[in-house]
C-alpha cells in the first residue's frame, strides 16, 4: 500500500509541475493580450491541475473515503472541462496594446 500512496504522490508531482506550468503560460498570454478566451484556458487547465492534487489529497493524506475523494476530483475537473470548451466559444478580442499598459 506504500508504494501506491508513494507512486500516487509523485504522480501528483508531476501533474502540479506540468499543469501549473501551462496555467501559468496561459495566465501570462492573458495578462499581455487581454484575451478572455485565454484567461478561460488558464481556469480550465488550473481547475484540472488542482482537481488531481485535491483529490490525491483528501484521500492518501486526510483519510478521506474514496467515493468521496473522487466526486470532488471529478467536479473540479468537470469545472475545468467548462472553463476549456468556454475558451474556444468566446468571441475573439482585438487588442491594440499590452494588458500592462505599456
Amino acid at each position: 500500500m506504500l508504494e501506491l500512496s508513494l507512486v500516487t504522490g509523485l504522480a501528483v508531482a508531476v501533474v502540479l509541475v506540468l499543469g501549473g506550468a501551462v496555467t501559468t503560460a496561459a495566465y501570462r498570454a492573458f495578462r499581455r493580450t487581454g484575451s478572455e478566451a485565454l484567461r478561460s484556458l488558464a481556469v480550465g487547465i488550473g481547475a484540472i491541475t488542482l482537481a488531481a492534487a485535491v483529490g490525491a489529497t483528501l484521500h492518501h493524506l486526510l483519510g478521506v473515503d474514496l467515493g468521496v475523494a473522487l466526486l470532488v476530483q471529478t467536479a473540479l475537473t468537470a469545472l475545468g472541462f467548462a472553463a476549456l470548451a468556454a475558451s474556444l466559444y468566446l468571441e475573439p478580442t482585438v487588442v491594440t496594446g499590452r494588458a500592462d499598459g505599456q
